[in-house]
């Protein structure tokens, strides 16, 4: 094959390919860099000297303090954590506490808090208590029904039984469909 390319029909050339036939001009380059350097140079001091005299400006808007005034303030709330993860290890260590020790809750009617490792305990031992019965349900009044249980009354337990627990029938324990 041969080195030489003849362009094809629609095919540019290199003057007219739009690229540059020089290199860029390298003092143009050197004189930017001159210029960038010594406007940092000359800002630097200027930027140093302008924050100093705001610096003492607001030293002299500044209110003098009595010097019996307090100057550790607390602020306002809500306050940041200053640690939190000393806050977190104190709040769990005073959980642990409560849950561990035995405290009067109110020592007129005789309530007291107790472990929960011994509160545990005695309802395994004691089970769970059984609620007293209200007024309405000791008068015979009909019982507010919890969400799920059926509005149908009972009728195959004879009337007599009133001392006796009665057990539902089949049918009660169903909703109606």
């Amino acid at each position: 094959m041969s080195d030489s390319h003849t362009p094809h029909e629609g095919e540019r050339t290199g003057e007219a390919l739009g690229h540059e036939r020089t290199d860029a001009k390298m003092s143009a380059i050197v004189i930017f860099l001159v210029v960038l350097f010594g406007a940092v140079i000359l800002i630097q001091p200027l930027v140093f000297w302008l924050m100093n005299t705001f610096a003492a400006q607001a030293r002299k808007s500044d209110p003098v303090l009595s010097p019996l005034a307090d100057t550790e303030q607390i602020p306002p709330e809500p306050r940041l954590q200053a640690d939190p993860t000393a806050d977190m290890v104190e709040l769990r260590r005073k959980e642990a506490e409560l849950l561990a020790s035995y405290a009067w809750i109110d020592k007129q009617q005789g309530i007291v808090r107790i472990p929960i490792d011994r509160a545990i305990d005695l309802l395994l031992e004691r089970g769970l208590p059984v609620p007293r019965p209200t007024e309405d349900q000791s008068t015979g009044g009909e019982q507010p029904k919890a969400s799920g249980e059926s509005s149908q009354k009972q009728t195959d337990v004879p009337s007599d039984s009133k001392d006796q627990p009665q057990k539902p029938s089949p049918a009660a324990g169903r909703e109606e469909e």
